[in-house]
Order: structure tokens, then C-alpha cells, then sequence
């Protein structure tokens, strides 16, 4: 007999959805305002969309997690995020969009291994974050006697963090998973002590209100937060450390206050959106990038708060996930070697 299928938690699709709109907005704020590092909105949006991305899918992880064979889940994942991950890289941007006239495909290649975020990075970040997950699952079933097996995973993630953030590489997207492994494993830990959490949501929510608007003050994508001095002579060479719990703290924070904010919403037909938008983030994240530079044509222009500018950007950031579903649904969905290969063969 096959094991039921867990039903879906219709709130993590409500999250999943918010976030997917950030993430085109966002982008749509990156490709057509100058100076975007200095918008409120994009400050606000790229604060802590990524890494809450991130922890939704560690978190995903947690409550989905099977006893199945390694090398099953990971060819699982390999044909979910990495099929996808290559495919558009190299079929769709090398290929059909002819970029071959232009680069030699080794040098094609080389700039992929030197960095994936000249591809979907976000997939094979995330490949990489399950990997390593279930390499610390693995590591549980090795008998022990020193450490309890209820504090092993604990260590062994520290551990690993620990180890990413000490080697000095960078390729193939460690320097990535250095920064966004942490997030989902956030996201894994919240999961598996939520009843934990639950008892302090009052306290924590009301904390955010205060706390995360006033970090965001001093949050920059590109420029750390200035750091007292007498930090800097204590810390001396490990400094870094206080910019890198900066930005983690203030995409934790963040993340908290959007779930707030959406556990809020009582119209049924906008949750239903959300929740629709939410059944497919993969499929508008990838397609999305190859729209950005249509919608330009709408005017959106300037910096400094123009109502146009923001009306221009809400309609754009409609008429993107539309054609993101709808070629989805009708061109892709359509043909099971092309949902394969681009999409990673999701229902």
C-alpha cells in the first residue's frame, strides 16, 4: 500500500505566494529604477525575501522528510531543482536565445562553475542545502556513544556551518551556501520545535514591530553597518562576524513580521491568490526572469517615489506573473519532456 500524501498547509502557500510577488516586484524595482539600492521598497523587499525563501524550503524539509535510501532523495532533488537549473541555462540561454553566437561554450561552462547565479541560483542553492541536510541525517544512523543522539543533529549542524564559513572556496556556489544554508536550517529547526515557538508568538510579533523597522534603517544589500570601534579592536580579525548577524537577524526578523502581516488577511479571495500563487513559485520563478525585459516598455522610470512609477510597477509585476502561469500551464505543462526538463516534472 503507498503511504497517503500529507495534505498541503494551505498557509505556507499563502507565504510561499507573498513572497513570490516580492521577488517580482523586486526584481521589477532591480531592471527599471536607477539607484534601486537606495529604494525603500527594494531595501525592504531584499532584506529578507531570499533567505526567507531559503527557510520555507528548510522548513518544507523538515515536515516532508521521508526514511528513504540517500541517494533516492537526492536524485529526487536533482531532477526537481538541478534538471531545471541546467536546462534553462544551457538549452534555453545558450541555445535558444543564442548567446552560442557570442561566448564558446567553455567559457559558457566556466562562468556556471565560477558562479551559478549567472544561472537560477537559487536552484542549485537549494540543491546544495538539501544535500548537506541529508549528508547530517546520514551522519545520525553512525552509532555514537559520546554525544546523545537527540543533541547529534544539533552538533552536526553547527558543525557544518562552522565548516562552510571557515574553508576559503568559492566555486560551484559554496560562497552562496555559505550564507543561505544557515537560513534553511533555520527554517528546518523551527519545523521540528514549532510547539516550542508557539508558546512565545505573542511576545515574539510584538517584539518584531518595534525591532525590524528600526534595523532596516541601517540595513544596505551592498554596504555593511558601521561598527563601533571597540567591537572591531575586540574582535580584531573575526569582525566579520558582526555584519554577517546583522543580516541574519534582520532577514529572521523580517521574515516574522511578513508572516504576521499575512496571518492578518481575512479576505478569503485575496488568501485564495496567494494560495494559487503559492501551488506555483517554482514554476513563476523560473520563467519569470525571461519577461522582466517586456514589461520595460511601461515607463517605469525616475526614483524618488512617483505614484506612476509604483502604479507602472504594480502592473507590471500583474501582467509578469500572468504570463508566467499561463505559459506555464498551456506551453510548458503541455508536454512532458519540457516540464521535465524546465520545470522538474511538478504537477
Amino acid at each position: 500500500m503507498q503511504p497517503q500524501k500529507k495534505p498541503r498547509n494551505p498557509f505556507l502557500d499563502i507565504i510561499k505566494g507573498g513572497l513570490i510577488i516580492l521577488v517580482v516586484v523586486g526584481h521589477l524595482i532591480q531592471t527599471n529604477i536607477p539607484n534601486f539600492d537606495d529604494n525603500l521598497f527594494f531595501r525592504l523587499i531584499y532584506s529578507f525575501h531570499m533567505p526567507m525563501f531559503i527557510g520555507i524550503s528548510g522548513y518544507v524539509a523538515f515536515i516532508s522528510m521521508k526514511d528513504e535510501p540517500f541517494f533516492k532523495k537526492i536524485k529526487k532533488r536533482f531532477l526537481a531543482l538541478v534538471v531545471p537549473f541546467l536546462s534553462w541555462y544551457f538549452i534555453y540561454g545558450y541555445l535558444v536565445r543564442g548567446t552560442f553566437r557570442t561566448i564558446d561554450i567553455r567559457t559558457y561552462i566556466i562562468q556556471l562553475i565560477k558562479s551559478p547565479d549567472y544561472g537560477l541560483w537559487f536552484l542549485w542553492i537549494l540543491f546544495l542545502c538539501f544535500v548537506v541536510l541529508f549528508l547530517i541525517k546520514e551522519f545520525e544512523r553512525i552509532p555514537q556513544t559520546i554525544i546523545k543522539k537527540s543533541h547529534l543533529e544539533k552538533v552536526l549542524i553547527v558543525g557544518t556551518i562552522l565548516y562552510l564559513y571557515l574553508i576559503h572556496y568559492e566555486l560551484l556556489g559554496i560562497g552562496l551556501l555559505k550564507w543561505h544554508f544557515p537560513s534553511f536550517i533555520i527554517g528546518y529547526l523551527i519545523a521540528e520545535h514549532i510547539e516550542f515557538f508557539k508558546k512565545y508568538t505573542k511576545l515574539i510579533t510584538e517584539g518584531i514591530f518595534v525591532g525590524y523597522p528600526t534595523l532596516l534603517f541601517f540595513w544596505n544589500r551592498v554596504k555593511d553597518p558601521r561598527i563601533p570601534k571597540f567591537i572591531v579592536n575586540f574582535l580584531h580579525t573575526y569582525v566579520w562576524i558582526v555584519p554577517t548577524l546583522f543580516r541574519y537577524i534582520v532577514a529572521l526578523l523580517g521574515s516574522i513580521f511578513f508572516v504576521t502581516i499575512l496571518y492578518k488577511i481575512t479576505n478569503q479571495r485575496i488568501k485564495d491568490i496567494l494560495e494559487f500563487l503559492g501551488n506555483n513559485t517554482l514554476d513563476i520563478y523560473v520563467i519569470h526572469f525571461n519577461l522582466l525585459g517586456f514589461v520595460g516598455i511601461m515607463g517605469i522610470v525616475g526614483l524618488e517615489s512617483s505614484a506612476l512609477d509604483y502604479i507602472s510597477i504594480a502592473l507590471c509585476t500583474i501582467i509578469v506573473l500572468s504570463l508566467s502561469i499561463f505559459i506555464s500551464k498551456y506551453i510548458i505543462r503541455q508536454s512532458t519532456l519540457l516540464s521535465t526538463l524546465f520545470l522538474g516534472g511538478r504537477n
